[in-house]
This record gives structure tokens, sequence and C-alpha cells, in this order.
């Protein structure tokens, strides 16, 4: 079984704290304080990319896919597949999978 489906929703609690959620389930919770060791503003931002996250994945994986099907014909798409940035990407989802840490 994979991560719980998308679209993940993002719900603010109050000033600092962040629940995100996919249909009737809590996917997780982002609070803006632990031990007073995170500010708030950083909950602000994780909380969004956390709830961007299976729309990121999807998008990732299409390009990867893309890429690697019109490498078979195009030399361009070739170079591009050769790069740093494609083994990131490939990388990326393996992570975001499970698959690799």
């Amino acid at each position: 079984m994979g991560h719980t489906p998308g679209p993940w929703t993002l719900h603010r609690w109050g000033d600092n704290d962040y629940e995100i959620n996919a249909a009737e389930w809590t996917v997780c919770y982002v609070p803006g304080f632990v031990d007073d060791t995170v500010e708030s503003d950083m909950a602000e931002h994780n909380a969004p990319l956390i709830a961007a996250a299976p729309e990121l994945l999807d998008g990732l994986k299409a390009t990867v896919e893309s890429l690697v099907e019109l490498a078979q014909y195009e030399e361009a798409a070739q170079d591009m597949v050769a790069t740093g940035w494609f083994d990131q990407a490939v990388k990326a989802i393996a992570k975001a999978e499970g698959r690799s840490g």
C-alpha cells in the first residue's frame, strides 16, 4: 500500500499550528512550536509543502516517465536524462515511495 491518496488539504489551527488532511484522515500535524525550538514561520512554510506532496510526487513522476519515453527517440532528451537533476528527481521519487533513505 502506498501513501494516503491526495489531494491533501491544509488547515490552520490557532496562530501557529497546522493539520494536513486527506478526506476524513489526518495525514500529519505541524506544530508551530515544539519545546520552544521551532519558529511559527517554519511551520507556516513546512505545512503547505507537506500538503502539496501528493501533487508534487505525481508531477515529478510524470515528468521523469515522459522524459524517459522521449529519450528513446530524441538525442536532446537523452542528454537531459544523463544530467544530475534527472538522477536527483529519480532519487526523490524513490525516497517519497519509501524505497531509499
